[in-house]
This record gives C-alpha cells, structure tokens and sequence, in this order.
C-alpha cells in the first residue's frame, strides 16, 4: 500500500512538474525552439517584467532563419484590438529574442536590417536617421551561428539595447528609429506572421 502511495505522489508530481514547464515555455513548432513565457531585464537603475505575447518563424525563400518570441511589459492593457499600437509604443518595455536555426553572415544580417529599413522608412526618415541606423548596424559585426540569440529590448524613452549571446552590444536613442525596428516584425509590412507574435494575447 505505501509503495502505491509513493508512486502515485511520485506520479502527481511529475506531471505537475510537466504541467508548470509546459507553461514556463513557448514554443515554435516549426522549428522546436521555446523560449520562457516570462523574462526580465535591468535598465537605468530599473527592473523591467515583460510577458511573451507570442512566437514566429522567421524564412527567406522558404528556408527558416531563426525563431523569434515578442514581449510587452508586464500589466499592459493588451486586447486584440490595441496589441499592435501597443507594440508600437514609446511608453511600454518591449523585447525581441530570436534564436537562430542556421548559419548566417554578418554582411547578410546588415544588409537584410538595411532592405527592411528601406520598406519602413520614408527617404526623407532614411536621411534623418542615417546616423542611427549606422550604429545599430554595428552591433552585428558577428556572424550568427545555428542556437546563437540576438535580444533586441526597446526601452521607454525610444531606447533600443542589442544584446547577442548574452553580451550587451550598445544602444541607439530615438523613438523614431525604435518604432521602425519594431515594425520590421509587428509592423504591416511584418518579415513574420505577425498575427503569431500576438497570439497569446486575449480579448
């Protein structure tokens, strides 16, 4: 009888314990990467709790590049209906992380950032932020291997911090260029589906 006992509080247990990393994680199915539902950052003295609100694929002529999870800063008001202008703004902690699944150049991430940019912005934008987009650009002077993770976080005040791999590559200051980042995956001209990036949103 206490045998069964043990097995069935052994048995509760495990299922409980796979019950709470089901929900810790998302995963994309396409390509098998999770990321964890909840992450959190430190910025200017500030600790920042954001929320995964979904999980898309990243592909290039039908080969998938990496994966990519989108946050929002916990306790925003979040509906179907407003997720996308939230994600888009200025007074709301928001994060990236992509997760690559193959190999890819230095020279092929600047130059796709730089062929989104032209799509985002207007020529005159183009020309006021060129300066800003020289120094985003800069951060990716490593080539991207199968697993490495590049973190993109937009901070209140137009700030975007790159981090890859864990090491905090710089940030750039303008709420301008900061919108059109984030357009490049919840923005209309999405390089994702972007309706799976908000997924997890309700309402």
């Amino acid at each position: 009888m206490q045998n069964i006992l043990k097995q069935f509080i052994l048995g509760a247990a495990l299922f409980a314990a796979g019950v709470l990393s089901s929900e810790e994680t998302i995963a994309d199915k396409s390509t098998g990467k999770t990321f964890p539902v909840n992450v959190s950052f430190s910025h200017g003295g500030k600790e920042w709790n954001l929320n995964a609100t979904g999980v898309s694929t990243r592909t290039k002529f039908f080969v998938k590049v990496y994966s990519v999870a989108s946050y929002i800063q916990e306790g925003a008001d979040l509906n179907k209906n407003n997720v996308f202008n939230q994600a888009l703004n200025d007074n709301l902690a928001k994060q990236l992380t992509q997760i690559w699944v193959r190999d890819v150049d230095s020279k092929t991430i600047k130059d796709g950032y730089q062929d989104t940019f032209k799509k985002v912005f207007s020529q005159a934008q183009q020309q006021a932020l060129q300066s800003q987009e020289e120094q985003f650009l800069g951060f990716f002077n490593e080539n991207a291997s199968v697993n490495d993770k590049h973190v993109l976080r937009w901070i209140p005040g137009g700030i975007i911090e790159v981090e890859i791999n864990g090491v905090k590559k710089g940030e750039v200051q303008s709420p301008e260029f900061a919108r059109a980042v984030w357009s490049i995956w919840l923005g209309p001209k999405s390089v994702v589906n972007r309706a799976q990036l908000v997924s997890r949103v309700g309402g």
